[in-house]
């Protein structure tokens, strides 16, 4: 999927694209990897708590000021301390690896960069949490499931000249649903649908793809509730127009 010259113009003159993610986590495996003709980085597991669940994201730690809170807490992790924190994460994409006990069987591993901790605690995080992402997507689909609308989104995120995508399944709250059956319809006349952002929670399937070049394979869909749209573009043209 190429991005039109216009999208590019307009949306982040940086030519980089994001798709980050926030919340609160229980860090745990604290990290150095080793890598071929590069420098090593630090990683660790985060285990984010969303809505009474709790979903792991495999991270590598980037920057200095990260790389230096995430490992000052190491050593009470290797102890088994329950250390907590807020974080914001990026650039989220989903993997599949094999059930070591279950041949043939594939479960999710979700992905990404870490980028901030802007707090850290011990012991239970006892005020309720949840996933929120925001970043910009094309719009793929509409489409009635059960009594609500669910849209497919393909998340856009790292550097213009080599982006990637991360598909969403998201459920739209009733709030939205006029909007998504504009959408749909531009979608049925053809139309290219760019917009930004914000959902919550996360739930991750596993399935098999039944055409293309991966088919066969396993895949993830990543399912949100897609709680805001920030603004939105049909063919380059602006018919939500950002906050100030």
């Amino acid at each position: 999927m190429s991005i039109p010259q216009d999208d590019q113009q307009t949306q982040d003159q940086s030519k980089f694209y994001n798709l980050f993610g926030s919340g609160h986590a229980y860090v745990r495996r604290i990290r150095e990897v080793a890598v071929k003709r590069a420098d090593p980085f630090v990683a660790c597991d985060l285990y984010a708590l969303d809505n009474g669940q709790t979903r792991r994201f495999d991270v590598k730690v980037v920057g200095s000021e990260a790389e230096k809170q995430i490992l000052q807490l190491k050593a009470d992790v290797d102890k088994g301390v329950r250390v907590a924190i807020e974080y914001r994460i990026s650039d989220i994409y989903a993997e599949t690896y094999e059930d070591q006990n279950h041949a043939g069987q594939f479960k999710p591993s979700i992905k990404g960069r870490l980028l901030k901790v802007l707090w850290v605690g011990e012991g239970d995080i006892k005020e309720p949490a949840e996933l929120t992402f925001n970043g910009l997507a094309y719009l793929n689909s509409v489409r009635t499931r059960q009594d609500s609308l669910a849209a497919s989104l393909s998340a856009l995120h790292g550097a213009a000249d080599a982006v990637e995508y991360t598909p969403f399944d998201c459920v739209v709250e009733r709030s939205l649903d006029e909007t998504f059956r504009k959408f749909g319809s531009e979608l049925e006349a053809k139309k290219r649908i760019l917009l930004g952002f914000k959902s919550s929670g996360l739930s991750p399937r596993v399935f098999t793809y039944d055409k293309g070049d991966k088919q066969g394979q396993p895949g993830v869909s990543l399912g949100t509730t897609l709680r805001e749209v920030r603004w939105a573009k049909v063919d380059g043209q602006e018919v939500i127009k950002a906050a100030a």
